[in-house]
């Protein structure tokens, strides 16, 4: 969904997965009915601010994503950073349904992501056409910030003619 931005350096957000687990209605004994709706979480290993998330859908129609910060002053409530994004055009099609997604925290609802100890991922398959949804090779990437300060000279210099950082020369204008 997004563009990889080759000039960044990224570094892969470790974290663990529960299981995905189909949500139902009532009891789960007492009822045979299939909500549609899975579910599952990701535990980071450190708390950790990232800036990518890339998976591989399967048939999945719709996806929510809430986060929890482990130092947050709101009593450690979720927060919905991606509310029921449509995964496949036609939920009873093909289309979409086994398509790499990439979303960039700019996609995001809250964009204040440092700190994240859990996400919560929301899967929801309305049509009864498909038996068994989700989403496998998840993968958390964020901006590497600890670029050594040559490797962000020279990335500024790229963009900037007033700089050349081989001879470390500054050009100045002529009045």
């Amino acid at each position: 969904m997004t563009e990889k931005h080759p000039s960044k350096q990224w570094l892969t957000v470790g974290f663990e997965t529960k299981n995905q687990i189909r949500l139902f209605i009532g009891e789960r004994s007492k009822t045979q009915f299939d909500s549609g709706c899975k579910m599952f979480d990701l535990f980071l290993k450190d708390p950790f601010r990232f800036d990518e998330i890339s998976f591989k859908n399967f048939y999945t129609g719709y996806l929510t994503i809430k986060v929890k910060e482990k130092y947050s002053n709101s009593d450690n409530e979720w927060r919905i950073i991606l509310k029921r994004f449509k995964l496949m055009p036609d939920v009873h099609g093909e289309s979409g349904a086994n398509q790499t997604f990439c979303f960039c925290k700019d996609m995001f609802l809250d964009q204040e992501l440092d700190n994240i100890s859990q996400l919560r991922f929301i899967l929801q398959q309305p049509s009864c056409n498909w038996k068994d949804f989700g989403i496998d090779d998840i993968k958390l990437k964020a901006v590497n910030m600890d670029q050594s300060i040559e490797a962000l000279f020279y990335e500024w210099s790229k963009r900037s003619d007033k700089i050349k950082i081989k001879n470390f020369e500054v050009k100045k204008n002529k009045l």
